[in-house]
């Protein structure tokens, strides 16, 4: 693949990097390149269907996998994935299972101080279109999902998700992109990270480059 993607957010790199006292190198495996401390440490694995490889950081380590068949991780359920996937119809305690299927999302809104008195834990007020009429459907987003903290981007070739633990460092930080023009996708994450590492993981995130 020729086209180049660099992954940016809010601070270039070299702003990130110059910033903190930790030394990094720059890791080339061909298929894509991403800046690591100096003291995190490329460890080759075999597989048959992708390239897939560990990145050691001395505590614990984040594993990569490279794919030309769609078949990676795209990570932890997000709760913005959530609030599109309409599971929260069929988890929903106050709908009629009849109507699951044949609804309208027209727009999804916070709970005010009212609905948060009358539904209770709900988050979400999702109005929906059915036979004609405007309803209002209650959302609890699920406690697993609600651990985790992410951001969700979309430029014309991929889709790019970060996720991390919203809170201490019990479940994933992870790096997980798709490709919108093939079925190309990659996944770099580990789990359970000290929250140095989730630091040291993140500023790594923004560095990556698929070539």
């Amino acid at each position: 693949m020729n086209m180049k993607f660099r992954l940016l957010f809010f601070l270039s790199a070299s702003l990130l990097f110059s910033c903190s006292g930790n030394k990094y190198k720059s890791l080339d495996l061909k298929k894509f390149s991403v800046s690591i401390p100096e003291s995190w440490q490329y460890i080759k694995q075999n597989d048959d269907f992708s390239f897939v490889g560990e990145i050691s950081t001395g505590k614990t380590s984040l594993l990569f996998d490279y794919s030309d068949i769609g078949n990676t991780s795209f990570g932890p359920e997000t709760e913005r994935e959530y609030l599109d996937s309409k599971k929260w119809l069929n988890d929903c305690q106050y709908c009629d299972k009849k109507i699951v299927d044949s609804v309208q999302v027209v727009k999804i809104h916070s709970t005010n101080e009212e609905e948060k008195l009358k539904f209770g834990k709900a988050q979400y007020i999702a109005e929906v279109k059915y036979r004609g009429d405007i309803l209002n459907v209650p959302i609890t987003i699920p406690s697993k999902i609600s651990k985790v903290d992410s951001s969700i981007d979309t430029n014309a070739n991929y889709i790019v998700k970060m996720a991390w633990p919203k809170e201490g460092n019990d479940g994933e930080t992870g790096l997980y992109i798709k490709s919108l023009k093939s079925p190309l996708s990659f996944s770099l994450e580990g789990r359970d990270l000290s929250i140095q590492d989730q630091k040291e993981a993140l500023k790594a995130f923004k560095t990556l480059k698929l070539n």
